[in-house]
């Protein structure tokens, strides 16, 4: 099955703003309904979170290009140069359930808009296959990236998937 899939392609800061650029591309399954993105963005010691909401009243879709604003206020430190984002969407998707898709990817915070980055991902598959869950455990997915101790503009990635049992809570007296 094919995910669906997104990657940052443009962060700007100007005038204490910061806009965050990607697409959004659907994979099977993923309904037309709502995305809940949450993006994080840090540089240094310095963190800014954009949350919204896709459809909303301003853009119609859920799928394509999407552009955020947030206001960071006019002593928020960040600079051009290197960067790191975090961001997760959570995407309905079909029948009846939900779909996280989440990366981490460096980027290079700029002052101006430039033309969009064309997304055309040719991914690379992990060996992780897929799996069945019961309703005493859950999934959890771990995906961290860091500036590699030799620097040289490289990054070291990690991931981790496991399941995990669910805590049983008793519902209702006895």
């Amino acid at each position: 099955m094919m995910p669906s899939m997104s990657q940052i392609d443009m962060v700007v800061v100007d005038d204490g703003t910061m806009e965050v650029c990607g697409n959004l591309k659907a994979g099977p399954g993923n309904a037309p309904g709502r995305a809940e993105f949450l993006i994080v963005v840090r540089q240094g010691d310095k963190v800014a979170t954009l949350r919204e909401t896709r459809p909303d009243d301003g853009h119609p879709d859920t799928f394509g290009r999407w552009e955020f604003e947030h206001e960071l206020g006019p002593r928020h430190g960040f600079a051009r140069g290197p960067a790191v984002v975090s961001a997760v969407v959570v995407l309905e998707h079909e029948p009846g359930g939900l779909a996280t898709l989440n990366w981490v990817q460096p980027v290079t915070i700029g002052r101006r808009r430039t033309p969009p980055v064309p997304f055309d991902p040719h991914p690379v598959a992990l060996s992780e296959p897929d799996g069945e869950l019961t309703t005493a455990h859950s999934v959890s997915s771990s995906l961290t990236i860091e500036e590699s101790a030799s620097g040289a503009g490289t990054h070291h990635w990690s991931h981790q998937l496991e399941t995990l049992p669910v805590p049983h809570h008793p519902t209702g007296p006895g």
